[in-house]
Formats: C-alpha cells, structure tokens, sequence
C-alpha cells in the first residue's frame, strides 16, 4: 500500500477539512425531488470471513440517484488506522471486471450461501429473457454476470445492473463500486475516504466513513412501525382488494439523519409463524416454525402511498401457507421483519405483529322476519307490546330454509357451500358460499316505508347510510363523522347473536332471535312502524339490510258498551174513523171494518157527561165482527136511537168504537165524529181496524214470540257479537257491523230471527264490543226473554217465496211485486222484512180470512230516487192464529231493473274420446286380503337394474318387493304419524325414467259395479310426484353428513316390484284366471282402497282431464274384473 508524505500529505488534510461537511451532504442529504447526477454514497460495513471468522471491512459506493459522472475513471480509497495519518488502500478501476476477474471474486467471497442467493437471482434473470437464456449455473454464471455488467451487452440493464451491485457485495467489486479490507485488527479503529481520479486530477474527498471498529460487526436495527393495513378503504366496490389477504407497511427510513441506514438496506424479508415465537434472531439461521412469505427480498425505494390500491408494502395470501392452520377468514398469523443489507446479511429483527386474514364478505342478511304481539305485565298491569322475530343466522337454519333446492357441497360453523346439484360441486366456479358466521344484529326502526327503502349502504360502520352523510356533508368513510354527531335514532337495538335473552328454540338446532320493541307505549297504539335489521360478522361486515317489515302496536283497550234490545211486538192495533163509502153497504150509518182478521165483536158507545156526579157512557150497539166488518144500519140500533140526542141525566160529548178479540179481550178503540145531521140522518164513513208491528223495549218477564233486534253504539273500526245462553254458557249468535241507523239514535243494530227455535222457555242474551284491533269488551247482559209457547199446534213452517219483481204502476212509480205461498193454512199475517246495505224495512200483511189458495203477494213500493240501483233482499216469516212464529224463509235478494239482463248461452262442452283399455288386478297381500290396483306402466326393471344408487348398488334393490303374503303397501311411523312406505332412491335418474312411463296423468277414476252406475274412488290426480329429502345425518352436538334422497312418495302413485303370486283376481268376462304377466315386474300401480264388496265383479273407467281448460278429454275403460 502507498503512504503519502510532505505536502501532499498536509494539502491533503486541508482538503478534507475544508470539504468534510460537502462530503457529508453528499453523502447523507435527504434526495429532494430533484437529483444530481454527482450525489455518491459510500458506506462501510463490518463483517466476519465465513471460513476464518476474521474481521473484514466492506466498502460500497455508488450514485444516490442517477449516474456516477463520465469523466470518472478510477476511485482511490485511503485509510487512516487509529490516529495515523490517511494511507492510499488501493485504486479501483471503475471498468466492469472480465468474467475470469467475476469468477475470481465470487469465489474468493468464501460465502456460499451468498454465492448460491446470486445464482439463484441470476436464474430468475435469465428465465426472463426474450428468449429465456441459459440455466445458470457455477460454470457460467461469470460469463452471463459480465454481460448484464457490460453496457456495450444487448442484455445490459441500467436499473438491473444497479440492483444486482447493491444485492451482492461481489457484482459491487466487479462493477469497480466496492472495495473488501481484510487487513483489519480487532484492536484498531479505521476511517476510511474515498476520491475520485479523472483523466486530469485527482478529485477532492467524496466520501468519508465514521470511525469502523472491527470489533463491532454491522448489525442494522430492526425495521421499525410494522403494521397490518387495509388498501381498499371503505370502499364497498374495491373491498375484494383486501378479502382473505393480510397486506403489510412499515417505517422506510426517509430523514436525512437515516440516510446510510436505507444506502445500507437492500430489501426486507417478511415471515410468519403460527404463534408467537417471542423474539427472533435471523442471524443465526431460520428457526423451525417461522416461514418466508416473500421469495424474493421486498426492495423499496420509499413509503407506501397512503391511500389507493397500493398503499401497502408487502402481502401474504393462500400460496405461502401450504402448512399450518388452513388459510380462512379471521384466522390469526404472527409477523416477523428484518432488513436485508448490502452484504446479505439479517438486522435485527422487528415484531411479532398479530395479523389477521381480512375478512370483507358480508354475512347473509336476516331472514323470516316478523311481528309478533304479546302482553308484559309492567308494574302489575299488563301492557301490549311488539316483538320482531326472525330465524337465527346459522348454518343449520340456512341449509332448512334455503337449502332444498341447492344441493350442500360443504358446510361448517362460519359458512355453507352449495351447487346447482351434487355434480357441480367438482366445480369450484359453480359453488356459491354464504357467510353465516353472525355475532351482532343492529335493528332499525322506521316511520315510513320510504325512509325504510332510502336507508342505504354504510360503508364505514357508524351506523349512518353512505348517502344521508353525503347529504349531511360528513365523511362516509370516516366512524368518527356522523350526522348530528350522534348513531342514528332509528337503531333502536343491537343483540349478541349468543345472548340467551333473546333468542327463542322451537325444535332441535331450530333457533329464531326474539325483541321486544319496548320504547313503543300508548302513544304509539295503531301507529304503523317498518323494520330492517343488518347482521355483523366478528370482522365488522355489515350482512344487506333485510326487507322492511310492517309491524302495528294495536290498542288493546277494551271497549265501552252501550247497547239495547227490543223485541218485534205484533199485537199492537189502531183503528181509525175515514171518511170513505169504499165499505158501505147501501143502509150504513157507520161500517167497522177489520183488516187485522182478529177482532170477534165490537161495541158503539154513547160518551155521556154529568154535572157534578158521574154518569157512565151508554152502549148505542154491540155485536160480531163478520167476516171482517159491521154494518150499523139504523135498523140495527134500538127504537128511539136515532132521534136520542142526550144521556140519562147528562148529555153526549160524542161515540166511540170499541174492537174485542174472539177472547173478549179488548183490542183498541176509536173516536167516531157524527155529521151535524144526527146519527141516523147520515152516512158517517168507516171505523178501520189495523195491526202494527213494532220494535218494543225489553222489560223484565216480557214474553215474545218473535225476532229481537240488538243495537250497540259502535265507533267506526268496531263491530258487536251477540250471544244468547245455552246449556249454561254464552254462545254466539250474530254480529253487528258498524252501520249506525239514525232511526236509532245512531246505534248499529242487527236483527236476530229465529229466537224460539234456539231456545224452548227463556231467552238470556247479551253483547260484546270489539275494536277494529280485535279487542272484546266484557260480556253485556239484557233482560231475558219469555218465549210464548205454541198455542193450538206446532209452529208454522215459513214461507215460501216465489219471486220478487221489478214493476212500475201507472205513475211509472218503481215497486217490488213480491209473491209467496204458505205450506200450512190459518196464518193470520205475515212479516215482512225488506233489507238493503244500511237500513230493514218491516210491514205487516193480513190475509183475507176467505182467502184460503195458499198463494199470497202485494207489493213494496220504493222510492226513485233512493231505492234504485242497489240490491234488496226479502225474507218472511208466519203468525199463526195462536201468536206461534214460523221461522224465517229464505233470504231472495234482487236489483230494482226496468229489464231483464240477457241470457248468456252455456259454452259447449267436446265429449271425452274413448282411447284404449287399461289393466286392473287384485293385489294379493295375504291369504284372503288384498285390493284392487290399476296398472299404470309397463316393467321399469331393466331401467332400475342399468342406474346405480348406494356404493354402486343398482336403484332397483330399493323397491319394495310384493310376493303375496305380506302387506304391499305398508305404513311408516314419522314425526308420530303414519304414512306410506316411499322408496327411496339416491340418483335422480331413476325418478327422471320412471316419470315417462307412467301411462296415467291428470285424471279421475270412477269404479262400476256390475248392475250398477260409476262412483268416484279417487280426487283429481294431476301429476307423479317424486321428492327432493334433504337431511342431515348423525346427532348430538355434532355437524353431521348432509343425505339426499329422491324420493317416490305419491298419495296415489305406488312403485313396487311384483312376483307372480302377488297378482290375482279373475277376469270378469271369460272367468279365467288373470295372467300374472300384466303386472309383474316392478310396475307403478293405483291402489283403489274405496271400500268394496267381496265376490263382486268390477271395472274402472279412467277419465282424463285437459290441465290447461279442466275439461274431460279422453277416457279408458278397464278389464272386468272378480274379486276373490
């Protein structure tokens, strides 16, 4: 080595002094964002020869950013040793080495394992040529590395030539960048410098190092800030970017103070481990348990973005994970990370960080939500409330209510994998996998199904809809941002999906999630909310909002009641004086008519007034009521009637008529008024007698015989059930709607006939309100009721109605002409009841006593300009002459039309064709048993024997076998009922052949009797049915095997196989045997279990159905068949 004295030696000291703070810049500046082409690095590094365990140091220079500058030639390195002065090391040529010279410093290196890293690398190199060069191995690795190091090499590369230095200490010497001091004592200390030499002068000082002490080998500090980061945000479209991947970043080294720390840092390595290793020392070699995630050092020339898809700086995935703990959702990895140097050697080493795979894949939203209403007793008194169920997020309910139709490739405690079929589940595009891994439910309440619908996306889980934060101006993607900086008044609740309190089990793994609205109170009654609930992973995703449901909190109050009845009194009379000669016969003074056909006698009286004394009215005439009226004639009355102008001892104030019953019983009277002529000299009209029948109020012991009217006071929305007492309890007997009748003080009322029909003595009734939220009112009695027993007979039967018409008088005045016959003779009147939606009109008719045809009729006007257009219904009912009701007739409604509507013509109907035969047999189960059968395919054996079920086992093994002496058709026990025996069959190509086969679809089926018509022995059979069962095997605690069966379960369609003794019967016509050949074989059969007559002789007629017009299309007719 060459020492430098004299001048030199001080100009060279004065030189380095004057420019060791430019050095320093040069050397340790920050790069601004512009660089310079002349900004060099030179670093030192202190490290042990792999075979001697000798100190060595090693130099590295090179441009910071862009080029070393042209006019370089060569570099001088110095080294001053203690506090001796600087002593010229060597000159390095900056000329790319030869290959022999390559080959001469790889393997001087004496690390292979470094070595076996630079032939790896070179491989990579090579492999990814355009076309891939050679293997690289230790025979030709320095001839490939001279031509990546030469720039006059097609396959030189500027970028890579400068990564290929900075990763091997051996490509830096070659290149004329490095510089290796193996001349170094553990006892010394050394400064090392560095000049530049052009083709004019030696340059100034470039580079000086700090103090190296070969006692000290370079050991860099652990990479600092190693984290795990999420790439895609918030953001609902990019979230796939961090989906079951784990994505990296840590501190880079970017401060002016740091600057040697990343000249010395060549990459980083990222590995994982299962659990945490506590710490770890990479120098000494990888331990057992820890894994590279990178296969290559991770080279970074600065801090990750901070946001965007590439803000991270490393990421692990699947692929590095071919052992260990599977690769799932939410699985946790311990990280580790060391800094690779210029040497290639590890520096400390920072962590362990717990990192989690990123679950982003929202769990399945809420499903069968509902309302439900119940009663909590709150402070002793018991309050309506609103209660929101739905089914349990797991995957037991989801394969119960969404997997019937998928068949379930897999399934765990986080999530179920289903296919279009069992096939596809080979097919990883074709699963579809639901995340059900649930842990919290957020429950939203809503005023109306708008806000419900516009409730959107929220992206950064503060409970807040992307688009009203948008609205409101705060950050969608920010929790910290909210609206009104408060969660969102309509989340009223958030439950753990394990919290006992709220969850409900209505069968074995069957759990549904239960929640009581209680914020709801009385203010809230009959108010309609709308609900949606959102389902939470333990990553934090947030499952699609379910549907909004409808939920009502009724009031439950019990109503008020005001109620009466009355009951329809028919012996009501009035009789009236008319002035009409419409009655009078040609000697009347005065005739008394009775239209009511009850009166028996009458008496005309004389009204008489004393003075002070009292003095009795005096009887003019009495006598019979015939036929319905009296004359008085002035022959009739006694000599000196008519010229008597006075009382005795008073005078007249005036006459009257008075009406008695048969009974004698006084039934009305009426004023009679005397024209100024006197009694005699004149005609005075007519004294009518009339019946009315009236609504009268109940009294206690009243006696009735006919209907009741019930009103109550209804507030729209309510409707009243009334009861009447049987057998010692209240029993319903009609409702009321509200209709509120002003006639009746605004009062719903209803009519209730029949009453003595229900009831042989007393009549207790009573009323109930309810509310339009269904609530009852307790139960209001009225007075009971005496019914009047029959008097004389039986009741009458009712009336018949024969018609009611649409008619017009002469004054074009619209009326009903209703007729009508009576079954039984001797009615006294009928009642009449004429009823439209909101009012009943009741009129009284009394037939004429000589009346005795049994046809009746009158008419019931009506009013044109209310009446019309809507429609009247009439019903009547008998008063016999003992008082005895009838029931009421039946109810004949019509419109009021000013013509008849036109007949529509009935549509033709095209006669069923008759298309073949069909075969019936007796189905021989035992000795003397069996049933008659109808075969309906032809033998499916060879098509069962060719489809393989159970471990390759053939599909016809699974039908069951009918030889004669055991029931065919047998029963099964399931869920404690009894059903028939199905086959099951394992692939679904045994269903999907059978189905052709079968010869009988959407028909009828009668049976004939020989002598006898067709009955019917069977509904409607539209179609084969043949079933997907999906169930899940084992028990327990346990996630058992999910099993699938096709099976042939048809109430009407049996498959079975037959042998010849199962078939039996005899043909009907011939008497000879049925061949067994018609139906053995495994056949599907209609087992006729209409009963049947044993010895008979039978046949079957088979009538199809058209399924699109349900019109009779075709027929076939059967064999005659004897039974045994």
């Amino acid at each position: 080595m060459m020492i430098f004295h004299d001048k030199r030696i001080r100009d060279l000291k004065r030189k380095v002094k004057l420019l060791f703070a430019l050095s320093l810049a040069l050397v340790f500046l920050l790069p601004a964002t512009v660089y310079s082409a002349d900004r060099l690095y030179f670093v030192s590094m202190v490290e042990h020869d792999v075979f001697s365990g000798d100190p060595q140091v090693l130099l590295e220079w090179g441009p910071l950013e862009g080029n070393i500058p042209s006019g370089i030639k060569a570099f001088r390195l110095y080294r001053q040793t203690d506090s001796g002065p600087f002593v010229l090391l060597d000159e390095i040529s900056y000329v790319p080495a030869t290959p022999a010279g390559i080959l001469d410093i790889i393997l001087g290196d004496n690390d292979e394992r470094r070595r076996a890293d630079l032939l790896n690398v070179l491989n990579d190199v090579s492999s990814a040529q355009t076309p891939p060069g050679p293997d690289i191995t230790e025979d030709n690795f320095h001839f490939f590395l001279s031509e990546l190091l030469d720039p006059a090499s097609k396959n030189y590369n500027p970028l890579q030539r400068m990564l290929l230095i900075r990763y091997h200490p051996g490509v830096a010497r070659a290149s004329g960048l490095a510089f290796l001091d193996r001349d170094v004592v553990v006892t010394s200390k050394y400064v090392y410098m560095l000049t530049a030499i052009t083709d004019k002068d030696e340059s100034l000082p470039i580079g000086k190092s700090s103090t190296v002490l070969p006692a000290d080998p370079t050991l860099l500090p652990a990479p600092t800030g190693l984290r795990q980061v999420r790439v895609a945000d918030c953001s609902s479209i990019k979230k796939n970017l961090d989906d079951l991947r784990i994505h990296f970043n840590w501190d880079v080294p970017v401060d002016p103070q740091d600057i040697s720390l990343k000249v010395l840092a060549y990459g980083y390595d990222l590995f994982w481990a299962e659990k945490d290793m506590g710490t770890v020392d990479l120098r000494q070699g990888i331990p057992v348990g820890l894994h590279k995630v990178n296969t290559k050092p991770i080279v970074v020339a600065g801090p990750a973005p901070a946001t965007g898809a590439d803000s991270y700086l490393a990421r692990d995935s699947e692929e590095n994970h071919a052992s260990g703990p599977s690769w799932q959702r939410g699985q946790h990895f311990f990280y580790y990370l060391a800094t690779r140097d210029m040497a290639g050697h590890y520096s400390m080493t920072g962590g362990p960080l717990e990192g989690v795979v990123v679950d982003t894949q929202p769990p399945a939203a809420p499903w069968r939500l509902h309302t439900e209403e119940l009663s909590q007793i709150v402070e002793g008194h018991a309050t309506p409330r609103l209660a929101l169920v739905w089914d349990q997020v797991n995957p037991i309910n989801y394969i119960r209510y969404f997997g019937t139709d998928r068949a379930i490739c897999s399934s765990d405690d986080k999530q179920v994998c289903t296919a279009p079929s069992e096939a596809a589940c080979v097919n990883e595009a074709a699963i579809q996998c639901t995340d059900l891994d649930v842990i919290k439910y957020h429950i939203f309440r809503f005023l109306s199904p708008a806000d419900a619908a516009s409730w959107g996306t929220d992206s950064d889980g503060d409970m807040w809809p992307d688009n009203l934060e948008k609205e409101a101006g705060t950050d969608a993607c920010d929790p910290a941002q909210m609206p009104h900086n408060s969660p969102p008044a309509r989340l009223i609740a958030t439950l753990d999906q394990y919290d006992d309190a709220f969850q409900r089990s209505l069968a074995d793994k069957h759990r549904q999630m239960y929640y009581v609205d209680t914020d709801l109170d009385v203010n809230d009654y009959n108010r309609v909310y709308y609900y949606r609930i959102l389902a939470e992973d333990p990553a934090g995703n947030f499952s699609p909002l379910s549907p909004p449901i409808r939920g009502v909190l009724y009031d439950r109050t019990q109503p008020v009641v005001e109620a009466g009845m009355k009951a329809l009194d028919c012996g009501n009379y009035f009789a009236e004086q008319q002035m009409t000669e419409l009655y009078r016969e040609p000697d009347d003074i005065l005739t008394l008519v009775d239209k009511t056909g009850k009166a028996g006698r009458f008496i005309f009286r004389r009204l008489c007034v004393g003075g002070s004394t009292y003095i009795p009215d005096e009887t003019v005439l009495s006598g019979r009521m015939e036929n319905g009226f009296a004359h008085i004639t002035a022959a009739s009355l006694a000599d000196g009637e008519c010229e008597s102008t006075g009382c005795s001892g008073g005078f007249v104030t005036g006459y009257k008529v008075l009406f008695y019953d048969e009974r004698n019983l006084p039934m009305t009277e009426a004023s009679v008024v005397l024209n100024m002529a006197g009694l005699c000299a004149a005609y005075h009209g007519a004294v009518i007698l009339d019946g009315l029948c009236l609504w009268t109020d109940i009294t206690p012991g009243m006696v009735a015989s006919g209907p009741v009217q019930v009103c109550a006071g209804l507030e729209e929305g309510e409707t009243a059930r009334v009861y009447y007492e049987t057998g010692g309890e209240m029993s319903p007997v009609a409702t009321i709607p509200y209709n509120p009748d002003p006639d009746n003080n605004g009062q719903s009322c209803i009519e209730v006939a029949d009453m003595a029909g229900l009831v042989t003595s007393d009549l207790c009734m009573g009323v109930r309100v309810f509310s339009e939220n269904h609530v009852g009112s307790g139960m209001y009695y009225f007075n009971c009721l005496e019914m009047m027993p029959a008097a004389g007979g039986a009741m009458p039967p009712p009336p018949i109605v024969e018609g009611l018409y649409s008619k017009e008088n002469a004054e074009a005045e619209p009326y009903f002409d209703l007729r009508w016959s009576a079954p039984a003779e001797g009615q006294a009147a009928f009642v009449i009841a004429l009823k439209s939606e909101n009012t009943t009109r009741y009129q009284t008719i009394f037939p004429k006593p000589a009346d005795t045809s049994g046809q009746f009729s009158t008419s019931l006007m009506l009013n044109g300009v209310n009446d019309l257009d809507k429609e009247w219904c009439v019903r009547l009912r008998a008063i016999s002459t003992s008082m005895q009701s009838s029931p009421w007739s039946q109810e004949t409604c019509a419109t009021w039309t000013s013509a008849e509507p036109e007949n529509l013509a009935w549509p033709r109907m095209q006669e069923p064709v008759e298309t073949g035969s069909i075969t019936a047999f007796f189905m021989n189960e035992q000795p003397g048993f069996g049933r008659p059968a109808l075969v309906l395919s032809s033998d499916v054996s060879p098509l069962l024997t060719a489809i393989p079920c159970d471990d390759g086992v053939s599909c016809l093994s699974k039908v069951p076998v009918c030889d004669g002496t055991d029931v065919c058709v047998k029963k099964i026990l399931e869920d404690d009922q009894w059903y028939d025996e199905p086959v099951n069959f394992k692939n679904k190509l045994a269903c999907n052949y059978i189905e052709p086969m079968i010869a009988a679809k959407n028909f009828v089926l009668y049976r004939q009797e020989e002598g006898k018509d067709f009955v019917q022995v069977s509904p409607l059979v539209k179609d084969f049915t043949c079933d997907k069962y999906t169930f899940l095997s084992g028990g327990g605690s346990t996630i058992g095997e999910w099993v699938t069966y096709y099976q042939v379960r048809d109430p009407f369609y049996f498959l079975r196989h037959f042998e010849a003794n199962a078939v039996g019967g005899v043909e009907g016509t011939t008497g000879v045997a049925i061949d067994p050949a018609v139906a053995t074989g495994t056949r599907m059969i209609f087992l006729d279990r209409y009963p049947y007559v044993y010895t008979s002789t039978i046949r079957y007629k088979i009538v199809f159905f058209d399924p699109e017009t349900g019109e009779p299309k075709t027929i076939r007719t059967s064999n005659w068949l004897t039974l045994p």
